[in-house]
């Protein structure tokens, strides 16, 4: 099964995005976008409703004048047994819209995440904490295989980040040395050039054949592509 975390930035890069899309729609069982706003829905459902399901979640953000939109696309055929969000209502803690799947007889917790942007410096805020320890507080109780990605808006010293394996999950940013998921359209944005943000943590039983993150522009965060068995 192949999976791609992105955060789309609203599919500001359209053609890019559009292009990306098509390379990866015939081998990629799942597509999870976060900042999924309108224009974004747009571009995506035009190339993949034909082939895949889509279920989304929305959050209204602390942020002023933003709103969180994830949306997840499930290739017809893996069927979506439920799904819903994580979080709301909590202050200065993001998005985690989370979907509970069963591909050929065997069940995957997929949570699809976007953490608050603010404070800027991606460091631990209680919230922030908050969020990382209600999505494996909530993931402990199911059973199946366990993979959370998104953009978190944090740096991997956080103990936000460390909770995850500190409970047992892989982290594969770490694992598979990926030295950074943002590219020039973000530095450009920005006086401090942040080299992370985005991460998938998986459960020990996911068999991971592949973990990678190209380096492109379709977004202003990179992709991140896993692969497993």
């Amino acid at each position: 099964m192949k999976i791609i975390f992105l955060n789309a930035w609203h599919g500001k890069q359209k053609e890019k995005l559009e292009a990306f899309i098509l390379e990866h729609r015939e081998t990629t069982d799942i597509f999870c976008f976060q900042e999924a706003n309108q224009n974004l829905a747009k571009i995506t459902d035009e190339i993949l409703l034909d082939f895949f399901q889509a279920i989304s979640g929305t959050k209204k953000s602390s942020e002023e004048g933003f709103n969180f939109k994830n949306k997840t696309y499930v290739r017809k055929g893996v069927k979506i047994e439920d799904s819903g969000v994580l979080l709301d209502g909590v202050e200065g803690a993001g998005l985690a819209f989370w979907a509970s799947l069963d591909f050929k007889g065997r069940k995957i917790l997929l949570v699809n995440v976007h953490g608050e942007s603010r404070p800027g410096n991606k460091l631990d805020t209680e919230a922030r904490i908050f969020q990382s320890q209600e999505i494996i507080d909530f993931l402990e109780e199911k059973e199946g295989l366990k993979i959370v990605g998104g953009d978190f808006n944090l740096f991997p010293e956080t103990q936000s980040v460390k909770l995850f394996a500190q409970n047992g999950y892989r982290n594969l940013i770490n694992d598979f040395k990926v030295d950074t998921t943002r590219n020039e359209l973000a530095w450009k944005l920005y006086p401090d050039k942040q080299l992370w943000a985005d991460y998938t943590f998986v459960s020990a039983e996911v068999g991971v054949k592949s973990f990678t993150v190209p380096k492109n522009t379709v977004s202003d965060h990179l992709p991140m592509i896993l692969e497993f068995a």
